[in-house]
């Protein structure tokens, strides 16, 4: 039997626009998305995916039985306790392959770093093929300040109604909503925390996302700026990149496909 998938989908992509200064020198090159970041937040959450909401529960819709009522809350970047500690530039992610494989261990992928590391190699290993050749990025602080859109997405995301029932269908089909019942089958009223619990209305049943990933799109868009010491044959060497799989650079534009996954 295939093991159960442990990831909720959210389609709610967005895109950091970073552009890349790249320095003087050209340096040779030793699914559907180009890499994988994986988000640990496992300190954030003691460990348990469902605590790192504010709110995270559902409940039979009295007024219309065919709907379900779904309140998911996580604080935005300006409001949550731990931001600066807990997730702003902090060693949290790593990268797993996906369809940029030439070279990806360059990106010295089981490492834990900073977002804003991370976002630099994988412009790095596009444009020289290399994913510690940031230092011929000149403009590598700028990269530093997107975690706080990382982070609002998914925080926004889960207030939308469309993304709630989303998550909650794939909930459904993840099967915990059918596990959890028959596990309360023989247990009080007072105790039974899912499908049984419903059947009164309106009551309030907390999600058991423990175990599971909030996974969603990013793209990371921008366009390398060459310097003027840079020839025309250098320049189109890097505005067109080395070939490392994945999306490619066109004319020095750059669109990257990245699955964000938080996981704890």
């Amino acid at each position: 039997m295939a093991n159960a998938s442990t990831q909720l989908f959210i389609n709610a992509p967005f895109t950091i626009q970073q552009n890349a200064n790249a320095i003087g020198t050209y340096l040779e090159a030793g699914t559907n998305y180009d890499y994988i970041f994986r988000v640990n937040v496992a300190s954030l959450c003691s460990g348990n995916m469902s605590l790192l909401f504010n709110n995270a529960a559902f409940s039979q819709n009295t007024a219309d039985l065919e709907n379900v009522n779904i309140n998911i809350v996580l604080d935005n970047s300006t409001t949550f306790a731990d931001w600066g500690t807990g997730f702003n530039n902090q060693n949290l992610v790593t990268v797993n392959v996906a369809q940029s494989l030439i070279a990806f261990q360059t990106l010295q992928p089981d490492t834990y770093e900073r977002f804003g590391d991370r976002l630099l190699e994988i412009v790095a290993h596009k444009l020289f093929g290399h994913g510690q050749a940031r230092a011929a990025i000149s403009n590598d602080y700028e990269f530093y300040a997107h975690d706080s859109k990382v982070w609002d997405n998914l925080s926004n995301a889960v207030l939308n109604d469309n993304f709630r029932h989303d998550i909650f269908n794939q909930y459904v089909a993840l099967g915990r909503y059918t596990n959890e019942a028959n596990s309360n089958a023989e247990t009080s009223p007072n105790n039974q925390n899912d499908v049984n619990n419903m059947n009164g209305g309106d009551k309030w049943v907390p999600f058991n996302f423990n175990g599971l990933t909030f996974d969603f799109p990013m793209f990371l868009a921008g366009n390398m700026l060459t310097d003027a010491s840079l020839t025309t044959s250098e320049r189109e060497l890097l505005q067109n990149g080395p070939n490392v799989g994945g999306t490619k650079l066109v004319n020095g534009s750059y669109n990257i496909p990245v699955l964000v996954k938080f996981h704890q």
